[in-house]
């Protein structure tokens, strides 16, 4: 793995544990976003909508997905350490291992779509998502090893 990667993925690592401790101390109030659930043939589609000036830590992307940006702008640090800012309309392939630190400037709304006969979302957050980097290192190599 390269040194840019690994950096970027501490300091994302970094910056989700900052936000907890504050929030854990009452400095920092935590925003868990709504979401919408929407589940078709062999598909799960999800909507989440996100306030003007938070900042987001995903979770690490187990597969990759097509991603939507419905409304707003953000700014998106993704894992290699590439900061752009989305504006919606957009559309694109967010791929496995991905993981962003989001500032919102203003209401986003953002959809992604995924493959998956899950039925729940726990069942599907499950498949789509890996809390950390090593989780999803984890996973993938238990999913490559298997019979």
């Amino acid at each position: 793995m390269n040194t840019e990667l690994t950096q970027t993925r501490a300091q994302i690592k970094s910056l989700h544990g900052t936000m907890q401790e504050r929030i854990d101390a009452g400095e920092m109030t935590q925003v868990d976003p709504p979401l919408d659930h929407y589940f078709t043939d062999g598909l799960y589609g999800r909507r989440i909508y996100c306030p003007a000036n938070i900042t987001i830590v995903t979770k690490v992307h187990l597969s990759n997905h097509i991603t939507i940006a419905l409304k707003g702008t953000c700014t998106v640090v993704d894992e290699n350490g590439v900061r752009k800012e989305v504006s919606a309309p957009g559309m694109w392939v967010t791929n496995a291992g991905a993981q962003r630190a989001i500032y919102c400037h203003d209401e986003v709304e953002w959809v992604t779509v995924h493959a998956t006969n899950k039925e729940t979302v726990p069942e599907v957050e499950f498949d789509i998502f890996a809390d950390t980097f090593e989780e999803y290192v984890q996973r993938v190599s238990l999913l490559e090893n298997k019979p």
